[in-house]
Order: C-alpha cells, then sequence, then structure tokens
C-alpha cells in the first residue's frame, strides 16, 4: 500500500493542524531546555470582587504542598515588581511565569488575615529532558502514515484529526512572555475537549469491521465534553472545585482510559477475526507501553529504597511510544505478524516477572541472609546472585508452559500446530502420489477450514499444470508453464501470497489473467511443491470461511508442508500423477454453453476480450439438509429436475450456462453474444425461475426454494484451457459479486438479490421490491445498492415465455 493522492479535506487537515502543532512543539522543547518545564505550586481563582487580587484556590501537587509557604485563601498581590489585579487562573501562570523569568523561585507577596507578608514562590520542577516529547512526536507521525496510507473515508481523517487534537494538547509550552502561556493554556483546554470527543467517536467505530447493527451510537462520543467540566475550575476560578481540579482532572481521565477499554471490549466481542486482531494489536502496544510504567509504580511502593529505583523511570516512560506504533499496525498492518503469538508471549514472560518481582521482594531476602550467614558473603551479592539464578529459568520455564497457555487461550492455534505436525507425519505413509495428494488437500481442509482447496501436478509433456485434487465450489483452470503464476512459483521455495492473505508486502505482480483466475476461485495463498529447482507442483488455498487470514504462523507450517510434498513425490513415478490428473480431468467436464456451441459449429473464433455482462448464480436453499435424508436416487433424479428446468428457462431468455455446481448454476447474459437489454432478461429469468421451481414436484418440500443472485459490470470473457478441452467462462468482479448476492438472499429472507445497475435498468420490475442502500459485502471495500425481492412477494408471476418481449442481439 502506497502513498494516496490527498483530497482536499486531507490537504486542509494537514496544512492547519501540522503547522500548529509543530510550532507547539517548538515552544515546548524551548521551555524543556530553559526551565525543565517546571511548574507553580499553586492554583489562582479571580477575586470576588472587580478589579480585586486573585486568591490561593489549590495546589498541583499535593505532597509538595509541606514545601509551599501558601495557604488556600491567600490573596496574591504581586510576584516581584509585577502586579496582579484583576488577573484569575490563566492571567496569574502567565504573569508569574513571566515575572520569574526562568528563574526556579521568585519573591511573592501575599496578603493572609488581613497582613502582607514576602514569600517565596517557588517552581515544582519536574527536571524533563527533552527527548520525552518523542512519545508526541510519534503520535504525530502516526497520524500522518495513516492520513497518506489509509483509505479516504470519515475513520482515517477523524483518527488523524483527534490525534493531532491530543498532541497539541500534550505539547504544552507556558512560561516565558505572557502571550506564550496564555496561548498554550488556551490551546490545552480548546484542544483537550476537542480531542477527548473525536478520540470517544474513533474508538466507538473501531474496527471498521464491527457490523453496523452492533456500533454504538456516536452521540456517546458527547462524554467527552466532561473533560471541559472536569477543568472548569482551572480557567473559571470555581470557588468550591477549584482546590479539588488535580483530583477530579486525574479520576475524569483514569475514566476516559477505563471507558475506552470498555468500548474497544465491547466491538472486540461483537467483531469478525480481523476485526479482533486489529483490536488485539491496540491492546497488546498499549500494555507494553503502559504495563511497565504500571509495575515501576508497583515496585516503587513496595521496594525498601524506591530511590534505587529512579535510573528506570525515564527509560521505562520511552516505552509508552510502543502504544502509537500498535495503532498504526493496528491499523494499516494488523496482519504483520502472528498477534497471537505475540500475545501468548507476551502473557508468559508477564507471569513469570510477576513470579519473579514477589520472589524478589519476598523469598529472596531471606534466602539471602540465611545464605551470607552460610557462606560468608554480603547479603546484597548473595541476593543478587539469587536474583540473576531465578531470572536464568525464565526461558525454560515459557517453553514449558507455552503449550499448556496456548491451548487454554488460543486453542485454534494449538490444534493447527498439532494437525500439521500429524499430516507431516502421515504423508509419509501415502502409497501412491493421488492418496498423498487426498490426504494433504483432506487435512489442510479439515485444519483451514478455506473455501477451495485444488492441487496441481504437472502433466506428462511438462506443458501445463492440471488439477488433480478439488475440494469447495470451483472450476480450477490449467494452467500454462509459462503463466506469470508459474514463473513466479519457479522463483520460488516459500508460500506464495497474495495481498488478501497476509497483506500487500507479501503480494506479487501477476498477469491480469491469472489474477482474474485467482480472484474467481478465491485463492490467495498458493504453495509450491519443488523437486530440487524443479516445480513439479502446486496447492491452492482459499480464503478461511471464517474470515480469519493467513498468519505469518499458518505461512510457516504451511511451508512445512509445502517442503513434505516436495520430499514424498519423488517417491513416485511421473505416471501416477498424470494418472491421477486424467480422473480428475473426466470429473471436471461441464457442459458447453449452447451459444458456444454454435459460434464453434459456424467455425467462428471465441474471441476472449473484456465487456460488459448480467451474471445470474441460482443455488437451492437448505439443499444439503434436503439431500441428508434422501436416498441418493432421489437426490439425483431432484437434481437432473432442477437443472432441466433451469437451462430451458435460460435458454429461452438467451442466457448461457456456465457451468454446474451440485445445485448450484452460474448463468451469463451478454455474451458470447451482445444483448441489449441483459439485465431485463436475467431479471425475468429469474422470476420464471422462482416461480418455476414451486411446480416441480422433487422440489415441492416445505422450506425449500431456490435463490438467484444477479450482478452487472465489467468482466473478463473468454476461453479458459482446461485438461482435455478448452472452458468457455465470465471472470472477474461482476462474477464474484454475482456469487455473493445469491448467498446473500439466505440474510436478506429473499428470492432474488439483485445490484444497483441491474436496478437501473429493469425499474418497472423491481418497484415492490425492497431497497438496501450502501449494504456491506464480504471481501469488497465499497458499499453496494441491492434490491431483493422478499420471500413473502415471490409469488407466481405467471409469465408466459411467448408473452415475454423479444431478446434483441447485436
Amino acid at each position: 500500500m502506497g502513498f494516496r493522492t490527498l483530497h482536499r479535506i486531507d490537504l486542509l487537515l494537514l496544512g492547519t493542524l501540522l503547522p500548529l502543532w509543530l510550532f507547539c512543539l517548538a515552544l515546548h522543547i524551548q521551555e524543556i531546555k530553559r526551565t525543565g518545564f517546571g511548574g507553580l505550586p499553586i492554583y489562582a481563582s479571580a477575586a470576588e470582587a472587580h478589579g480585586g487580587y486573585p486568591v490561593v484556590a489549590g495546589f498541583r501537587l499535593e505532597r509538595g504542598r509541606g514545601g509551599q509557604p501558601f495557604e488556600l485563601g491567600d490573596r496574591l498581590i504581586r510576584v516581584r515588581s509585577t502586579d496582579l489585579a484583576g488577573v484569575g487562573y490563566l492571567g496569574f501562570d502567565a504573569l508569574a511565569l513571566d515575572a520569574m523569568a526562568g528563574e526556579k523561585n521568585a519573591p511573592a507577596l501575599i496578603e493572609r488575615s488581613g497582613r502582607r507578608q514576602i514569600v517565596t514562590l517557588e517552581m515544582q520542577s519536574t527536571n524533563v529532558a527533552w527527548y520525552r516529547a518523542l512519545p508526541l512526536v510519534v503520535w504525530a507521525l502516526v497520524a500522518i502514515l495513516v492520513l497518506l496510507r489509509g483509505p479516504p473515508t470519515y475513520p482515517t481523517r477523524l483518527f488523524f484529526t483527534a490525534t493531532f487534537c491530543v498532541v497539541i494538547t500534550g505539547t504544552q509550552f507556558s512560561g516565558g512572555p505572557p502571550w506564550q502561556t496564555y496561548t498554550s493554556l488556551t490551546l490545552f483546554h480548546v484542544f483537550g475537549g476537542i480531542g477527548m470527543i473525536l478520540a470517544l467517536r474513533w474508538a466507538i467505530g473501531f474496527p471498521h469491521e464491527l457490523p453496523d447493527e452492533r456500533r454504538l451510537s456516536v452521540s456517546w462520543s458527547w462524554l467527552g465534553a466532561i473533560w471541559w467540566l472536569a477543568r472548569a475550575s482551572y480557567y473559571l476560578g470555581g470557588p468550591v472545585l477549584a482546590s479539588r481540579t488535580a483530583v477530579i482532572a486525574l479520576l475524569f481521565d483514569g475514566l476516559f482510559a477505563v471507558g475506552g477499554v470498555v468500548i474497544l471490549t465491547r466491538n472486540y466481542i461483537y467483531a469478525d477475526p480481523v476485526g479482533k486482531r486489529r483490536v488485539k494489536w491496540v491492546v497488546l502496544t498499549a500494555y507494553a507501553g503502559v504495563g511497565p510504567l504500571l509495575l515501576l509504580g508497583l515496585a516503587r511502593v513496595l521496594w525498601p529504597d524506591p530511590r534505587q529505583l529512579d535510573a528506570f523511570f525515564e527509560p521505562v516512560t520511552m516505552l509508552f511510544v510502543l502504544v502509537p506504533i500498535g495503532f498504526l499496525i493496528a491499523i494499516l498492518r494488523y496482519n504483520l505478524y502472528d498477534i497471537d503469538r505475540l500475545i501468548s508471549q507476551t502473557a508468559i514472560y508477564s507471569t513469570l516477572g510477576g513470579v519473579l518481582l514477589a520472589a524478589t521482594l519476598t523469598v529472596i531476602p531471606t534466602l539471602a541472609a540465611a545464605g551470607s550467614n552460610l557462606m560468608g558473603i554480603e547479603p546484597a551479592t548473595s541476593q543478587t546472585l539469587l536474583s540473576v539464578a531465578l531470572a536464568g529459568l525464565a526461558v525454560p520455564a515459557q517453553r514449558r508452559f507455552r503449550p499448556q497457555f496456548e491451548r487454554l487461550f488460543f486453542p485454534e492455534r494449538h490444534t493447527m500446530e498439532n494437525g500439521i505436525a500429524r499430516l507431516l507425519h502421515s504423508l509419509s505413509e501415502a502409497p501412491s502420489a493421488a492418496s498423498l495428494a487426498e490426504r494433504a488437500g483432506q487435512e489442510l481442509d479439515r485444519l483451514l477450514s478455506p473455501e477451495s482447496t485444488v492441487m496441481y501436478a504437472r502433466s506428462t509433456g511438462g506443458e501445463t499444470y492440471e488439477p488433480v485434487f478439488v475440494r469447495g465450489h470451483a472450476t480450477p483452470p490449467v494452467f500454462a508453464s509459462t503463466s506469470p503464476l508459474v514463473a513466479n512459483l519457479s522463483e520460488r521455495e516459500r508460500p506464495l501470497a497474495s495481498s488478501s492473505a497476509v497483506g500487500s508486502h507479501a503480494a506479487i505482480q501477476l498477469g491480469p489473467f491469472d489474477v482474474a483466475c485467482l480472484e474467481t476461485l478465491g485463492v490467495p495463498l498458493v504453495l509450491p511443491v519443488r523437486h530440487g529447482s524443479d516445480l513439479i507442483g502446486f496447492l491452492t488455498l482459499g480464503p478461511k470461511r471464517s474470515g480469519d487470514v493467513y498468519t505469518s504462523t499458518d505461512i510457516a507450517l504451511l511451508a512445512a508442508v509445502s517442503d513434505k510434498l516436495s520430499s514424498e513425490f519423488l517417491r513416485f513415478d511421473q505416471a501416477a500423477a498424470i494418472a491421477s490428473a486424467q480422473t480428475m480431468r473426466d470429473a471436471l467436464r461441464r457442459y458447453v454453453p449452447g451459444s458456444v456451441a454454435e459460434q464453434i459449429e459456424a467455425g467462428q473464433e471465441i474471441e476472449s476480450d473484456e465487456r460488459e455482462v448480467t451474471v445470474l448464480f441460482v443455488d437451492i436453499c437448505s439443499y444439503t439438509r434436503y439431500a441428508e435424508n434422501r436416498a441418493p436416487q432421489e437426490v439425483f433424479s431432484t437434481v437432473n429436475q432442477y437443472t432441466e428446468t433451469i437451462s430451458t428457462i435460460v435458454r429461452c431468455h438467451g442466457g448461457s450456462v456456465v457451468e454446474f455446481n451440485g445445485d448450484g448454476m452460474m448463468v451469463v447474459f451478454g455474451a458470447p453474444t451482445s444483448m441489449v437489454n441483459k439485465e431485463r432478461a436475467a431479471v425475468h429469468a429469474a422470476l420464471e425461475i422462482v416461480d418455476a421451481m414451486r411446480t416441480l414436484p422433487a422440489l415441492s418440500t416445505p422450506g425449500l426454494m431456490v435463490g438467484v443472485g444477479i450482478a452487472t459490470g465489467r468482466a473478463f470473457v473468454g476461453n479458459i484451457r482446461a485438461a482435455d478441452r478448452m472452458i468457455w467462462s465470465a471472470i472477474g468482479d461482476t462474477t464474484n459479486l454475482s456469487s455473493r448476492l445469491q448467498q446473500m438472499t439466505r440474510e436478506l429472507e429473499a428470492s432474488i438479490v439483485i445490484d444497483g445497475t441491474t436496478a437501473q435498468s429493469t425499474e418497472d420490475l423491481v418497484l415492490d421490491w425492497r431497497v438496501h442502500p450502501g449494504t456491506r459485502i464480504r471481501g469488497r471495500r465499497e458499499a453496494v445498492d441491492l434490491f431483493s425481492l422478499p420471500l413473502q412477494l415471490a409469488e407466481p408471476v405467471g409469465v408466459a415465455m411467448e408473452s415475454l418481449p423479444a431478446i434483441s442481439s447485436t
């Protein structure tokens, strides 16, 4: 995924927020270098009388109050020579910091109980190093990368805007001349509340794979406006809450963090596997970035001398940069690594680390004292040696407990690893090449549940690669040995994956026809099978039925299967593989469309090109349940009646039956002969198919009906070379969409589902149909307008074949 062309809205956001933040960052670093980024110890609120003097309303750090000469209610008259009459919170901070001129303390005149006195206003310096701004810089860079490389959608722009509002809020630069402090505090309070609202709104919509009906209302994001209320006494000088402002603000920040965790947890529950992986990246990096800091805070409470741990504070704090990096990966590269394995490793080492810390604080001091008395060494030395020895047990301990942990929290991956191990062993026992391919295909189909599994072997002459094992609804083509796909496989020893499998960084450049074939077959992953440097076959795997992706761990395990197959195929003669291919060729024969046969008989050449067609998919709903309790002869008779009836209707309307897949059928209108009204012909045929299926005695079973999906668009139409003949077909995105629409008839409770393009040409036929605007379809980025004929409206249409308008062709 490269950098995209920015929209005007993107340029506006980038051109406004980035320069503003860079301005804040420059002053922020300047103040860190100049004063160590210290802060005033007190809050001031405006006097009750107009033109009066501000009073001390609260302390920023309660634990630092004992070192300050101020008390609540003290009237603040002057800092050095700067008079404070008529100022409030913002004015006091600006004038006091200006009067101190970067020094650590300054004389201040106060009035307490009617008496005036001089006290020392001392800065509470945090001694912050300049590189402490690094997390803010990383957050900003992540937001820019998401804007430049993410899709041009509302969530992308929302993340960018929310992130920059938050980093502007965190890049404070109070100090120097009054305008600088006024500007810093104003930006803090303006962008702070906006950032909270936008951050909650983005969290509600993350991940984008979350179903719309499961999303929280965006109105919940307005709870972020409480940020302003929590800090209202900062700049309004409220007499009631001013002394508790810091506590209230800290409490709200904590509630905001908890609310974000609750939202992400809820979205994780309802998200699909890809969405779950995105959330896992956020959770893991948040834990890795914040967890050590919390652990260090706990250790400071329990450690005998907390000052010994101060050296760890800076490096542990810098781990917070992992949090924005996790967001970047979750949004753009969610499958960069196997997140489940990373989580399991992190959890195991965290558990062992907790045990080690507990032992260091409890058991080891006692053992060290006993050892020092016995061996005559210093207790500190003895304690260090015992701690190092205990830490050395962490690595073998994690190896021992990792299988049990993964069996408990990641059972699917544990099953996958054990299943691959059994498969590798069983492949050695395969008696023939055919059984080797069958065993590998069946076991991978069981473990991974792909939509399709196809094993290819090289033909006798070596000119083609032909299927020898097929599982799933697919009509696999034969690949020429000179095709780009085979050329790429010949140069690789590792599995080859498209962007839909493991990300665009693993994708390869294939020719348009090969890409179209892989997309139509739904095959994002290919495993080469080699004999030394010679490619003797390959295995293609479709997307997982669960919707999950192939992880790096899956790829590594499949690479082991590929290597095993390469070695095992050497045991068999090439003739055995060819015999298996011949058997498969006989099983893969399909009907030749009538229009194609007519052109062949007329001596016309069937051209392969890209054109606009209307594709229709039809399938029997609940067919598996219907066939389960019936004899094979009865099921066979039913399918015969079903296919004969549909074929007759399709031919009458000018369509071409491309293929049969059990109870499913694919039909093309507008090819190989162009049709002017192909959309109307397809919808008329669909209506008649639904009507005709009710009259078939074999399909009169209650609950048994057909579902039809229709889509119109561009497709690659032409010949695909099969094992013993040329198969004519139409492949591409339109075919995929039509198949998806047929599958959606179940969830939409409809007999027919068509896309918006088809509906535009058949408006008079779909007046009473349901409209589904902006419907998201699995595997597609763009939403699609759909029209469906509900089951209750699918009454007999009563359209006689002879009464339909003539089908004109060009």
